[in-house]
């Protein structure tokens, strides 16, 4: 825990912050490893495992980097002499084992041990870093919200406005601060700019819009491992596909004979479309045929050509590509594009050529056939993709796209479906009745684990959830529904938990016929005002052919079969103020002439908060 001193006046406030960042751990990097790949060593590990494994818990090792980097192996046992960890073997549903010959370890690759008591020389590491950030956040936190009414005279007189991000200079000599301390908030009443009141704080407090774009920025960040985990994932399933191919065996004696490559039909145990050397797929590239409108231009952007069964041993299989424009084609010409990819390091660039290069026709290089170019027709070319792989065996389509202006099935079944694109899904249709009345049947903008946190969805009641929409004209916010503007000051209906305001018009005309008889109401319930519900009606009538009052408010009542039970306006509580002045509890008697009476009277006439309530003659 960290305090301190609290100043005269202040009153004691306690919270607290996690770093899920900082924990106890250790990076090691593999020195040696064994021929079959299961014994790894680590020179500079500093303390027996043996003497740090949890009863109960398996101690494991979690790759970093590397062929296996993000898997996770069991430990069989340590040597502390040697520093030698001996791990068991990965064996998935299908049978496929790791690590093996494609998949290994490697010296340098990066690892971590979970499932141990971390040693106490960890653990003391670890607490010093957490205090370091705690300190450094506590300074922060410190330092509450200011909110500050500005002086209306004083901001009418020197002109100036104040706006969200602007920095002023706060002085407190009881809590030390003299700083340039940032403008989070600025709020004012629609009838009067000049009667400002703002909040100044270090900390910015963000809306869930603006939250969300920060978050989608986080989720960028984490598609690059995503997608290197898609891109070995792959890999793996391209080499099983190999492998299936060589077990593949005749069951029934006949299907090897030339005789059932027929006319009509094709009968065999497994089809693969597609090359070897076309098994790759691209990452960030961009294919612009037709480039500013000129059907003889063509626009190749940079990015990543990712193989799934070609790689450079000891690099990868990853190509940074870089970028190409190329002008002044043949318009009754069709190009190919191929990859340029070297031998020996992992760049290559684009060339587009006349007649189809093949793979290894070039030294030192690799030609990925990428696509074909077509001639103009109509004033366009268009572009064909001829990379990837189908692989068809039994009742399995395995392929990389599926084009068709449409899908025409009696039925399409499955428990869940998901889109989504760049490595990462978005949006998806579930059958699943996980939640009863309350499942989820579509969503949109999170992947299928937080799809109960998406910020639209609909349910099997029916119900509809999103965090904002357009219904008609009216606009639907988090907290807001508006017609207009999307801001109190320009918008015609703007209605919030908190408020309700209802303007005729917002013209910048002031000569146009709705500005000259402009109506404004606005009903404002403020937490940390005064008042309890403020209501405010402005009438304004500028135009002189329009004769008669001008009101503000109006209310009646009527219909009661006791005239006296209509009642338009009650007061149960509290004063009324006109002008400033408050209204009076008093008596006043006056000297009248009585009618019936046919003389002078004393009219009394009591007056509670300003307004009359009885009157009464005496006699």
């Amino acid at each position: 825990m960290i305090e301190r001193p609290l100043a005269a006046g202040e009153r004691r406030r306690e919270t607290s912050v996690v770093f899920d960042d900082i924990f106890p751990e250790r990076t090691g990097t593999l020195t040696d490893v064994s021929t079959d790949w299961l014994s790894l060593s680590d020179s500079s590990l500093d303390f027996d495992l043996n003497g740090n494994l949890i009863e109960g818990e398996t101690a494991k090792v979690v790759f970093k980097t590397g062929e296996l980097g993000g898997k996770e192996f069991e430990i069989s046992s340590y040597n502390n002499n040697t520093k030698t960890i001996r791990i068991k073997t990965n064996t998935e549903d299908d049978g496929y084992i790791t690590p093996n010959a494609t998949f290994s370890p490697n010296v340098g690759d990066k690892y971590t041990l979970i499932g141990i008591k971390q040693p106490q020389s960890y653990i003391t590491d670890a607490e010093n870093r957490l205090f370091k950030e705690v300190e450094k956040s506590f300074k922060t936190l410190t330092r509450p919200p200011y909110r500050v009414e500005i002086d209306e005279k004083y901001m009418r007189e020197n002109a100036f406005t104040l706006k969200s991000g602007d920095r002023v200079r706060l002085k407190d000599d009881k809590l030390g601060i003299d700083d340039m301390i940032r403008v989070t908030s600025v709020s004012f009443p629609l009838v009067n700019s000049n009667q400002c009141t703002v909040v100044i704080s270090d900390k910015i407090t963000y809306t869930q819009e603006a939250q969300t774009v920060i978050d989608t920025g986080k989720v960028k960040e984490e598609v690059k491992t995503v997608n290197r985990q898609k891109a070995e994932a792959q890999r793996v399933q391209a080499l099983r596909m190999r492998q299936l191919q060589g077990k593949i065996f005749d069951p029934e004696g006949d299907y090897f004979d030339p005789a059932n490559i027929k006319p009509l039909s094709i009968e065999t145990l497994m089809l693969s479309v597609g090359a070897k050397s076309q098994n790759f797929y691209l990452d960030g590239v961009r294919i612009i045929p037709n480039v500013g409108d000129d059907p003889n231009a063509i626009q190749i952007t940079a990015g990543k050509l990712i193989h799934r069964e070609v790689q450079i041993e000891g690099l990868g299989y990853i190509w940074e590509m870089g970028g190409l424009t190329q002008e002044g084609l043949d318009p009754n010409k069709s190009y190919y594009l191929s990859a340029k990819c070297s031998r020996t390091q992992l760049t290559g660039q684009w060339v587009l050529s006349e007649t189809p290069i093949p793979t290894e026709s070039e030294a030192g290089f690799y030609h990925f056939n990428c696509g074909l170019l077509y001639n103009v027709l109509e004033g366009r070319r268009d572009y064909a993709f001829t990379n990837g792989m189908t692989y068809i065996n039994g009742d399995t389509i395995k392929t990389g796209k599926i084009g068709a202006e449409f899908i025409d099935v009696i039925g399409l079944f499955a428990q869940i479906i998901t889109v989504g694109s760049d490595g990462f899904v978005n949006a998806g249709i579930s059958g699943l009745s996980d939640e009863g009345d309350d499942s989820i049947r579509f969503w949109a903008g999170a992947n299928e684990e937080d799809r109960y946190n998406a910020p639209f969805q609909i349910l099997n009641n029916g119900q509809l959830k999103a965090l904002r929409g357009i219904i008609g004209t009216f606009n639907v916010m988090e907290n807001a529904i508006y017609f207009g503007a999307p801001n109190e000051t320009n918008s015609n209906l703007y209605f919030t938990p908190r408020s309700l305001l209802y303007r005729t018009n917002m013209s910048d005309d002031a000569s146009s016929d709705a500005l000259k008889s402009k109506k404004v109401i606005l009903m404002n319930v403020s937490p940390t005002s005064q008042i309890g519900i403020e209501i405010q009606s402005e009438s304004k009538n500028t135009d002189p052919s329009r004769r008669g009052p001008n009101v503000g408010f109006s209310t009646e009542a009527y219909g009661s079969p006791n005239s006296n039970d209509d009642i338009a306006l009650r007061v149960p509580q509290g004063n009324v103020q006109v002008e400033g002045s408050l209204g009076l509890d008093t008596v006043v008697q006056v000297q009248a002439w009585k009618e019936d009476a046919g003389g002078f009277r004393t009219l009394r006439l009591t007056y509670k908060k300003g307004w009359l309530v009885e009157r009464f003659w005496e006699s």
